[in-house]
């Protein structure tokens, strides 16, 4: 591309004096339909493709047990550790220095656990039951820290 534009840019005069052959400009508007066109169909096809490509990972994850159900609630509560620390950084970044204890007291309020909940949930229940209760609460947890985000944004 950088060489057309070059070429280009070397005989603009030529280009800005010549008039178009005739039929030039029909010829032009039949490549311009038929170019808007073949995107759609490349980004369908594309679209296709990348879809494929994720069920086979997924397949082959499942296959070798990296999607399992045990494996995704370790999955849910590292993705809550880092959305808090990451929520916790910005806040403090935005109170008074002498306002960051009690903003990191709130937030542990909100988000410790002294036993994590995964721990806590009976052996008999299924793992996809214990995945489902664990997105709940933990999402509810950081619904909470959210909403003290906003408040805090908001002063």
């Amino acid at each position: 591309m950088n060489e057309l534009d070059n070429i280009i840019s070397q005989y603009r005069s030529v280009f800005d004096s010549e008039i178009p052959m005739e039929g030039d400009f029909r010829r032009f508007l039949t490549r311009m339909e038929k170019s808007e066109k073949a995107p759609v169909w490349r980004l369908y096809k594309r679209g296709i493709g990348v879809a494929a490509a994720v069920a086979v990972l997924l397949g082959i994850g499942i296959a070798w047990g990296f999607y399992t159900p045990e494996r995704e609630m370790v999955r849910v509560y590292e993705r809550y550790c880092h959305e808090v620390a990451k929520i916790t950084a910005e806040l403090q970044m935005s109170v008074n220095v002498s306002e960051i204890g009690t903003l990191n007291e709130i937030i542990e309020n909100i988000s410790n656990e002294s036993i994590p909940l995964m721990s806590l949930l009976p052996d008999e229940m299924r793992a996809s039951e214990k995945l489902a209760i664990m997105k709940g609460y933990y999402q509810d947890k950081l619904n909470g820290i959210l909403e003290l985000r906003t408040i805090v944004k908001s002063r």
